[in-house]
């Protein structure tokens, strides 16, 4: 189910000046502007521009950091890895309690902005929203959000979708294998395929992305599918972002890894003939191997140096 975006009556009026400000901190027109946390309640936001204690937040493209708000609790994506947490709001005021989050490595850079991310959110107790502007401060802390669309989920979900492509950083590639099809059901669940393994799990919307708490990949591939179905396993099981556009439905996971899919029909997939691969054996065969390393209970075997001639019993 989808919670609706929105922000009550409309965007809050938090500016103030000189002018219009007494003494007491009331304006004259009445007291300061208050947030109500209803009015985020099925929001999501990206992070724009932010800095810290631990100073600015350098954001890395593809690996975005969001914030999504639901009842009284928060989370999102900072940059690697999941966090959420509760939260409360008193005028323009916000506690954040119980925070925690997932335990994945990624690459330096990307670290660097999770951290930078995670100790200013720490230092967060105010908040302001102007519009599609979400601001949250502290002692030291500046963070700016720019609200996100909703998922079109009434768009995706009950229709058959088809891989026609797969994007990985600059490189643009069609799909091997068996028709790889995606199907967002109506109740919540999935299926499909990656082009040589059968897909099931379950769905739900967060925020801009959809993620699947429960997700399986039954059946074997051969290793000339093994990247394709290893791609298209990452897309759908870290979380992505939909768009569509017409009849194509374009899929972005982290560091910008696409799958782009096609509406279609069962009778068209049924009748499409699988794309021919090599299997296992044809990719040995013709190939000469040479063994580098050995193992026996008791530890590593010494192999013979194969540059070494008095190895071979020359010289």
């Amino acid at each position: 189910m989808v919670v609706p975006a929105g922000c009550g009556e409309g965007p809050l009026d938090i500016t103030s000046g000189a002018d219009d400000t007494v003494d007491d901190g009331v304006t004259e027109d009445g007291p300061p502007a208050t947030l109500d946390g209803g009015e985020l309640t099925g929001t999501s936001w990206t992070l724009a521009t932010g800095a810290g204690p631990a100073g600015e937040i350098m954001l890395v493209d593809g690996f975005p950091i969001t914030l999504v708000f639901d009842g009284d609790t928060l989370g999102g994506t900072a940059a690697c890895n999941q966090y959420g947490g509760e939260y409360v709001i008193e005028g323009s005021t916000l506690g954040i309690d119980n925070l925690s989050m997932t335990d994945m490595g990624c690459q330096p850079d990307v670290q660097a902005a999770e951290a930078a991310y995670l100790a200013a959110l720490g230092d967060v107790d105010g908040i302001d929203l102007v519009g599609d502007e979400l601001a949250l401060s502290g002692p030291a802390t500046e963070l700016i959000f720019r609200r996100n669309n909703p998922v079109p989920i009434d768009d995706i979900a009950g229709q058959l979708w088809l891989l026609e492509s797969l994007i990985q950083g600059d490189q643009t590639r069609v799909p091997l294998g068996d028709p790889a099809t995606l199907v967002l059901a109506e109740d919540g669940t999935v299926a499909g395929s990656t082009g040589c393994r059968e897909l099931s799990g379950d769905y739900v919307v967060s925020g801009n992305q959809i993620v699947f708490p429960n997700f399986a990949a039954d059946g074997d591939c051969p290793a000339s599918l093994w990247d394709q179905d290893g791609l298209v396993i990452n897309v759908l099981g870290d979380g992505f972002v939909p768009t569509i556009q017409g009849d194509r439905l374009t899929l972005t996971s982290r560091g910008n890894e696409v799958l782009v899919y096609r509406a279609t029909t069962e009778e068209e997939v049924a009748a499409l003939p699988s794309e021919p691969v090599p299997s296992d054996a044809e990719l040995l065969a013709d190939v000469e191997w040479v063994l580098v390393e050995a193992y026996t209970p008791e530890g590593p075997i010494e192999l013979p140096d194969p540059d070494d001639p008095e190895a071979d019993g020359e010289g």
